[in-house]
């Protein structure tokens, strides 16, 4: 399986302050943590980890971080033949100061307008790509190029050419501000404005693929025509900064493994959840072990890797002809088998919010359903 991710890769450079500067202040710090960032280079590092064969576009400036952004690649094996220079902007960094007293993170994110890659050509098919918006040319030229593809794009700006980027997708991973910024929804707890929320951003763009990650790390999505909520797990958080870019890349996985919708938010939820432990974006992707332990899908990751990989050997063995006779043509034909698809098994049914039908979803139905149900707290 081949995967593509496509973006600009940042470097993160955390600083921990007790409480947030106010206009004039001067703080002295003597430790400050350096990773690896962005949506697309934090998923292509995680897909890399997790035995994916992974290759990345996109640009890099000519400057400091060039060798320590190609050499975070380089350690889990990822293809950098598509990693080209920018000689004329710099390569992305994003500022973060982590408030200390609060956990809250203001963010001051850098990035070239210049910086854009020149070559869509590949010499390979991708199975699945990610993408983040941050290289708009290069992420149209491999959608233009391959019909096939099946992708996941992290959508975090309102912005008219990425949203219909975005639209072409199989999936759209967006978080809560993208969210109430385009539909301008108030959020109150309740189910009624979670589904409305839902159902404005599905007016306006058309289609109900969205994944919204909630502030309370909540999961909000349709399956079914049903709007569900998976609730948030309880896990220490040092650095939040982590949770959409390690959900988007563990959210591929799973679907490229062959799991279901419900089985691939459960887990990308797990993943992310366990990373927010973690200072960094690149330092904070969990082992895939300790996820699958923790996500209660162990045995059936196993199995879906067990059948992907029978299914590549197999259709890399090749039947040698019979010896042709004397003036007889030589057919080098190769045989290939037909193997199945590996078969879904059965998956514990998530918390949901109302049984809302996308486009119309049923609120009065919602607050009955949220109300005789104490364990969901929407």
């Amino acid at each position: 399986m081949e995967i593509i991710t496509v973006g600009k890769p940042a470097v993160n450079i955390y600083i921990n302050l007790v409480e947030f500067p106010q206009d004039g202040d001067v703080f002295r710090i003597n430790k400050k943590i350096e990773s690896l960032g962005n949506a697309s280079a934090t998923s292509a590092v995680l897909l890399a980890k997790w035995g994916l064969h992974v290759n990345f576009c996109g640009s890099i400036g000519n400057d400091a971080y060039q060798e320590q952004i190609q050499n975070a690649f380089k350690e889990v094996k990822i293809n950098t033949k598509y990693l080209e220079t920018d000689y004329e902007g710099g390569s992305a960094v994003n500022h973060l100061i982590i408030n200390n007293a609060t956990k809250n993170i203001t963010k001051i994110l850098y990035s070239s307008d210049t910086s854009a890659i020149k070559r869509f050509k590949f010499d390979f098919t991708p199975d699945w790509a990610v993408f983040d918006g941050t290289d708009v040319q290069a992420t149209l030229g491999v959608i233009n190029t391959n019909p096939d593809l099946k992708s996941v794009f992290y959508l975090n700006t309102i912005n008219k050419e990425i949203n219909n980027i975005a639209k072409k997708c199989t999936w759209i991973v967006t978080n809560q501000n993208y969210a109430i910024n385009l539909t301008k929804a108030t959020l109150d707890g309740t189910a009624e404005s979670y589904v409305s929320m839902y159902q404005q951003l599905v007016d306006i763009n058309g289609q109900s693929n969205y994944i919204i990650l909630l502030n309370n790390h909540k999961i909000l999505y349709v399956e079914d025509g049903k709007v569900k909520m998976l609730p948030d797990l309880q896990f220490v958080n040092e650095d939040n900064s982590s949770f959409d870019s390690v959900f988007t890349g563990a959210f591929t996985f799973a679907q490229a493994m062959g799991l279901t919708l419900d089985e691939s938010i459960k887990f990308a939820n797990t993943a992310a959840s366990i990373s927010l432990g973690v200072v960094g974006e690149v330092p904070s992707i969990p082992e895939l072990q300790v996820v699958m332990d923790n996500c209660g899908l162990a045995e059936r990751i196993v199995e879906l890797k067990n059948k992907m990989a029978e299914d590549v050997y197999q259709k890399t063995q090749t039947q040698v002809p019979a010896k042709p006779k004397l003036g007889q043509a030589f057919s080098d034909t190769q045989s290939q088998q037909n193997v199945a698809p590996a078969v879904a098994a059965p998956v514990t049914p998530q918390q949901e919010t109302p049984q809302a039908n996308i486009p119309t979803p049923n609120v009065e139905a919602a607050t009955q359903v949220v109300a005789s149900n104490n364990s969901q707290n929407v």
